[in-house]
């Protein structure tokens, strides 16, 4: 369920990219002054998100046409970081709202834009509710997409229990956690540095690598089946290979429902869409570069 969520009744209507950007350091100089304050109160922004939607930010996405600057993605990123650097509460907060409004510039009728548009330039919010398709009641979300799994039946788990927690060298607070999906987690992202180290080396020779060689090391890295297994990951993670031009790697996903007492993996591996994702990726990427005055890598030679 979505709504619009009344605020201010009026808000400042910003113009231009610029003005986003200004708006936004100004906003971020009085965010950060008690944002830690907040974070360890666990006080609600409440005052600040009044603040931060009256300013305008919240409707520089609206098209020209509408009344609103109609800024590129590339200011709305730059908005969002800002914000984010004084108070990365505030900073995730807006996501559904613009997400809502590149839904209705995409498929409302023009009658339909002209009213939520105009309601958001005067300091509306959109904010969404929803719940789980059959589950238990609205507040249960029992099935995630997950890079990784939970469970402790992997060879690197007996690995570790036999050679450090049953040892007592362990520094695990909580042994629940062993083994949970943030856990696991964990050692995925360890396995990823830890052999993009071992590449690097096998290349630079065993000692500490500088910034370039380990980036080497990571645009090379090619983790197959057999490494998997070697390292005890088989099952775990997905094979993973590397490139100057692919930093993404593996790019798939499995899904994970809770059977009321353990994650089950109910998928294979699923792929992402690149020949739909690559080209908007790109497209931005040269965008930002374009304006950023920044030359792209060629990755010519580093193959």
């Amino acid at each position: 369920m979505t709504t619009s969520v009344q605020t201010s009744r009026t808000a400042h209507v910003i113009h231009s990219d610029a003005e986003a950007i200004a708006v936004a350091h100004k906003l971020a100089a009085r965010f950060a002054v008690e944002a830690s304050v907040r974070d360890r109160e666990r006080r609600l922004p409440v005052a600040e998100l009044d603040e931060f939607s009256a300013s305008g930010l919240w409707g520089i996405t609206v098209p020209k046409p509408y009344g609103g600057a109609g800024v590129s993605y590339v200011t709305v990123a730059e908005v969002i970081k800002i914000i984010s650097v004084a108070d990365s509460s505030l900073g995730q907060i807006p996501q559904n709202h613009l997400g809502v409004l590149d839904i209705l510039l995409q498929t409302a009728t023009e009658e339909q834009r002209r009213y939520y548009f105009g309601k958001v330039l005067q300091g509306y919010r959109f904010g969404n509710a929803f719940s789980e398709s059959k589950s238990k009641n609205a507040g249960a979300f029992e099935t995630r997409i997950r890079f990784d799994k939970a469970g402790t039946d992997f060879e690197i788990h007996k690995r570790l229990k036999q050679n450090i927690l049953d040892k007592g060298k362990s520094d695990l607070k909580d042994l629940k956690n062993f083994g949970s999906v943030y856990y696991n987690s964990g050692l995925v992202n360890a396995a990823v540095m830890v052999e993009a180290i071992r590449t690097a080396q096998g290349k630079f020779g065993k000692r500490p690598l500088n910034g370039e060689e380990g980036r080497w090391g990571l645009e090379h890295l090619n983790i197959d089946d057999a490494r998997l297994k070697d390292m005890g990951y088989f099952g775990l993670m997905q094979n993973l290979k590397l490139s100057c031009k692919d930093h993404e790697g593996g790019g798939s996903a499995r899904v994970q429902q809770w059977d009321g007492a353990n994650w089950t993996v109910i998928s294979d591996w699923i792929a992402a869409d690149r020949a739909l994702l690559r080209p908007l990726i790109d497209e931005r990427s040269t965008a930002f570069a374009k304006e950023k005055g920044l030359t792209p890598r060629t990755c010519t030679g580093d193959e």
